[in-house]
């Protein structure tokens, strides 16, 4: 099996959407237990939440590093190559590792399903590709990033040392509900008995519903309000804050990753790594700085020459990129933006639209994305001129004319993000 026929076997079949809503992660349970329960063999912090998830696990895996573990890092969507889903020791996992993993899935999933099993999804067979990996790397420990909700995610057979909910909000309405409470819920699946938890600072409807999972789960709750967060700079490039919590202050924090909401997210990994540290993972106060400052997550408010690239794909999203863009720039940006059809566009286009004057329109993934007409229409109805292009090379070119030598912006999708990136890095190489 090559890297190629892994990635076509993951994807091959999948089983009934409410056949998984009836079973839950039977599925996913019994092919762990086939492999031998892989995860069983690291420590693992899972991450859920609707916004921040990558970066709250990007800012804990680089100081873990730092701190002198072998760390695991699971995460999807990936940007430029599937590989970069599973990493180890910073590195994603190469063709090779990634294909035998597959094929000792592929084995497990035929054995089980003779005994009756239910089909695993897609992502469950990533995930314990993943798991398996990362167990037989050795790494010290993971950080799991939940795939879609919590409860029901491939992901929610791991036993964490810690459980940390970024930020929630409405996304993924169809399959998670409706309201932010039914969000929330899903979500605070991942809480298990006697896990401490690290809540993200939330409203009180959502603080609630993690209140009371964490009173039912017999276990604690560990959050911070944003007075505790104190930035003192913020540019394109850094941010630079205080941090003081129930532990103690950190004082000239520095982020290699801009925007304000990136304090949040790292105050969160902060705490995450306390009790981290409590549980058996001490890293001095040193490496939380150094970590903080040297981690890095592509296509998230990432500058490559004068393009952002940037993967608000949800309204929350958008909210925080043009908050922060507005106070960046001196001269409005053009933008190039592709949104999936499943997502609030509307919403988002009218954020979008307080951006820029001018937006380049394409479709982010055929099947899925929103055609760039409909899309150039909706933006037009917000007073934007607009342009419908058939891939994102031609509308990066599109935008290069409109821009001259002013800004242009990247947004929408992390599935066009990731194609941008990869034919800017091979324009400048």
């Amino acid at each position: 099996m090559t890297g190629r026929e892994a990635i076509d076997y993951f994807y091959s079949t999948a089983p009934d959407p409410a056949t998984r809503r009836e079973t839950g992660l039977l599925a996913m349970q019994n092919l762990m237990k086939e492999l031998g329960n892989p995860h069983y063999r690291f420590a693992s912090i899972h991450v859920a939440g609707t916004n921040g998830k990558g970066s709250i696990a990007a800012y804990m895996a680089t100081t873990l590093s730092l701190g002198g573990y072998k760390v695991g890092l699971y995460t999807s969507p990936y940007l430029e190559k599937f590989n970069e889903r599973i990493r180890v020791a910073g590195q994603p996992v190469d063709d090779e590792t990634l294909a035998d993993a597959a094929q000792q899935v592929r084995e497990a999933e035929r054995k089980i399903l003779k005994a009756g099993s239910p089909m695993p999804t897609p992502f469950d067979r990533i995930t314990a590709a993943g798991f398996l990996i990362m167990a037989d790397a050795g790494v010290d420990i993971a950080i799991v990033e939940v795939g879609l909700g919590g409860q029901f995610d491939s992901t929610n057979v791991l036993t964490p040392v810690v459980s940390v909910i970024g930020r929630i909000g409405m996304d993924h309405t169809r399959i998670l509900g409706n309201t932010l409470k039914e969000i929330a819920a899903a979500k605070a699946g991942i809480i298990k008995r006697g896990v401490p938890v690290v809540l993200y600072p939330a409203c009180d409807e959502v603080r609630r519903v993690v209140e009371e999972m964490c009173r039912q789960k017999d276990t604690n709750l560990y959050t911070f309000s944003r007075d505790d967060v104190q930035i003192f700079h913020s540019d394109c490039r850094c941010v630079l804050f205080d941090f003081f919590g129930d532990e103690g202050g950190y004082l000239n924090l520095e982020l290699g990753i801009p925007g304000d909401y990136q304090a949040y997210n790292a105050a969160a990994a902060i705490v995450a790594l306390e009790q981290t540290a409590q549980a058996g993972f001490p890293m001095a106060t040193l490496m939380i700085h150094k970590g903080l400052k040297a981690a890095r997550w592509p296509g998230r408010m990432e500058w490559l020459g004068r393009i952002l690239l940037d993967g608000a794909h949800n309204p929350q999203g958008a909210e925080a990129l043009a908050g922060n863009l507005g106070d960046w720039l001196q001269k409005k940006p053009v933008l190039v933006c592709g949104i999936l059809s499943s997502k609030d566009y509307a919403a988002m286009v009218k954020i979008f639209a307080s951006l820029a004057d001018q937006a380049v329109c394409v479709c982010p993934e055929e099947g899925r994305g929103l055609e760039p007409e409909a899309l150039a229409k909706l933006f037009s109805e917000e007073g934007v001129e607009a342009f419908a292009e058939k891939n994102v090379e031609a509308a990066l070119k599109k935008a290069g004319e409109l821009a001259g030598d002013g800004p242009i912006v990247v947004c929408g999708s992390l599935y066009l993000v990731g194609q941008a990136r990869t034919l800017i890095r091979e324009n400048k190489e």
